[in-house]
């Protein structure tokens, strides 16, 4: 979806000098950052239609931009009493290094991540308020789209169909939550549905993700040993990555800045732990958290899925399911009596 509304939106530009824009480089160093030099893969050349490019990201900075709007709003739907929890959950998304980078390039990563925050956003508002068809309606749009823009969006239809039971069984509501289901398989169907459908056509497959393992490579495990190993070698580069790793994954910060991000991660968790102790008789917020947490958790597996299937794992491809973690990373925090500026002032200057 991204690639179908960037070139609809850069159709009128003129790309005559198109195959003149960028030549490769043939010493780059993908995806080593210990080596010098050669960090850029491509270089671009003065052309005209360079500005295809331009309002392509321009584009994403878009997307990017309601993205921090949703992830504000859904922090305040999801602790109205929590005062500095919007600012501080935002903070960590507006001001981490590697979300500013994918919401400045093209490419169709920050498409889904906005269409998964503001559907999260729907749903947490539905848990609070109920059924609405209007909100209905909106939500099932934005999950039909998220489908089309990554695979990643097709978390949310476990997530709105969880919810909408979980709604009507706690309101009652039969009539709230037929509109619900009608109307997301519907729009999908009407929406999303056709890709799938051309993926069959064409691949014989649902996802496509045989023929994309076929034509970039794919990686099997002879063992688990081999599996957990590979898994726990990598885990390093996709914190980091979540953070801040650049380029073709070879242009990174200064190593002990990923020691502190570390630990700050690391006393987040520490401190989730007693945050989800004090809301034990707190039902909407026991609510929103569950709501979250599936999320954050069915994104999560998702993840390890994939990474099993393909090499390069990194972090932005936990982006989708940004709004979440960065919620609970904030409680976290705040538990144990870390002040927003203390977390969100080092993140600006860096």
């Amino acid at each position: 979806l991204y690639y179908l509304i960037t070139g609809f939106l850069t159709r009128w530009i003129d790309r005559s000098d198109y195959d003149t824009m960028r030549y490769f480089n043939p010493h780059a160093n993908i995806g080593q950052a210990e080596l010098m030099g050669n960090k850029n893969r491509i270089v671009h050349v003065d052309t005209s239609a360079q500005n295809m490019v331009y309002l392509a990201r321009f584009f994403s900075l878009l997307c990017g931009a309601i993205t921090v709007f949703a992830v504000y709003q859904s922090a305040r739907q999801f602790a109205p009493n929590i005062k500095k929890l919007p600012l501080f959950a935002t903070g960590l998304v507006m001001f981490n290094p590697q979300f500013l980078f994918i919401s400045t390039v093209a490419n169709n990563d920050i498409l889904v991540v906005m269409f998964n925050t503001v559907s999260l956003w729907l749903i947490l508002l539905t848990i609070r308020e109920g059924f609405d068809t209007r909100r209905s309606l909106i939500l099932s749009v934005c999950i039909a789209l998220g489908t089309i823009s990554k695979l990643s969006g097709l978390v949310m239809v476990i997530i709105g169909a969880v919810m909408g039971l979980y709604v009507a069984f706690k309101r009652r509501d039969l009539r709230g939550l037929v509109i619900l289901g009608v109307s997301m398989a519907g729009i999908w169907a009407v929406l999303g549905g056709w890709w799938y459908l051309r993926n069959i056509t064409l691949y014989d497959e649902l996802f496509g993700t045989n023929m994309m393992l076929t034509l970039f490579g794919g990686r099997y495990f002879t063992s688990f040993a081999e599996w957990s190993q590979t898994l726990l070698g990598e885990f390093g580069g996709v914190r980091w990555s979540y953070w801040a790793v650049f380029g073709w994954f070879n242009i990174i910060t200064w190593k002990w800045i990923y020691t502190v991000i570390d630990l700050v991660s690391l006393v987040a968790l520490v401190g989730f732990f007693p945050f989800l102790w004090s809301i034990r008789r707190d039902k909407p917020i026991r609510e929103n958290v569950a709501i979250a947490g599936l999320m954050l958790t069915i994104g999560t597996i998702s993840f390890i899925s994939w990474t099993t299937q393909t090499t390069g794992s990194q972090g932005r491809l936990l982006f989708p399911f940004i709004a979440p973690a960065s919620i609970f990373l904030a409680l976290g925090l705040m538990q144990v009596k870390i002040r927003p500026l203390f977390i969100l002032m080092p993140l600006i200057i860096f």
